[in-house]
């Protein structure tokens, strides 16, 4: 009895935080599309092309995505999550801003029976495109990561990736 008590107030409890939480921010949630060129030095250089999801609040300037990547040169299938921090996000004209921040990506690579552990900081510019009345949000953006990958597997070793992921989409906002 006490316990169906103890979920029924924090499930209310959350459906209040989360409605209250409605009103004060909004969500843009959408597709996006990623090509990835890499520099593995000691490596094959290589490019990868994926789809992923981007999340990104009004009121907090951070930007998610979590993205998959298929390499067709090494045959190789990522996922990774980025969070990035926008420092600036001025205003070009009327619904066209720019913006520029920092911020992390991590992953898993699988290749050749292998898995890597890829962790990378990145900086990153782009453009953003408001329509709509805010509901739409059209944006390019380009990012540099130097990152570490701890490749397991029969080809075992530590790998010092380059990549310059380049990422279009579409948000809407609720």
């Amino acid at each position: 009895m006490i316990r169906k008590l103890k979920i029924k107030t924090a499930v209310t409890a959350a459906i209040l935080l989360l409605s209250a939480s409605a009103h004060i921010t909004a969500m843009g949630i959408g597709p996006q599309l990623n090509i990835n060129p890499i520099i593995l030095p000691g490596y094959q250089n290589t490019i990868a092309a994926g789809a992923a999801c981007s999340i990104k609040f009004d009121r907090c300037p951070l930007y998610f995505a979590f993205s998959t990547n298929f390499n067709p040169y090494e045959s190789s299938f990522s996922i990774t999550a980025t969070g990035d921090y926008w420092i600036a996000n001025p205003k070009i004209m009327d619904n066209w801003n720019w913006f520029w921040g920092i911020g992390a990506a991590a992953g898993t690579t699988f290749f050749n029976g292998n898995i890597g552990i890829d962790i990378a900081p990145r900086a990153l510019a782009g453009m953003n495109w408001i329509f709509c009345d805010g509901f739409m949000e059209l944006y390019a953006q380009q990012a540099v990561q130097i990152g570490t990958r701890v490749v397991f597997g029969p080809d075992s070793s530590v790998r010092i990736p380059i990549s310059f992921p380049l990422n279009a989409g579409i948000r809407f906002w609720f």
